[in-house]
């Protein structure tokens, strides 16, 4: 995935995202030319795996999901039920 961020904000995902744990759906806070307010993202990168905006970038769901939750940056972080668009905690 090109732009990758390596560090994700946690102040900075949670100013823009917003994420529900239980469903793993993110969605935005502001609106923009494309996306209104409350707009869900279910975009997936060629390998299977939800991206969510993050400043000029994107960035995978679950790796954001991580830091929303846990306000740490993950290590190898990936879908414990093998589900790639699965985002719930």
């Amino acid at each position: 995935m090109s732009n990758k961020p390596k560090y994700l904000d946690p102040a900075i995902l949670r100013a823009t995202l917003l994420y529900d744990p239980i469903t793993g759906k993110f969605s935005s806070i502001f609106g923009n030319q494309r996306d209104a307010p409350g707009h869900v993202y279910s975009v997936r990168s060629h390998d299977g795996y939800v991206t969510v905006p993050y400043l000029k970038g994107r960035a995978r769901a679950n790796r954001a999901a991580w830091v929303m939750m846990t306000g740490e940056q993950p290590g190898i972080v990936d879908h414990i039920n093998g589900i790639t668009y699965d985002n719930s905690w």
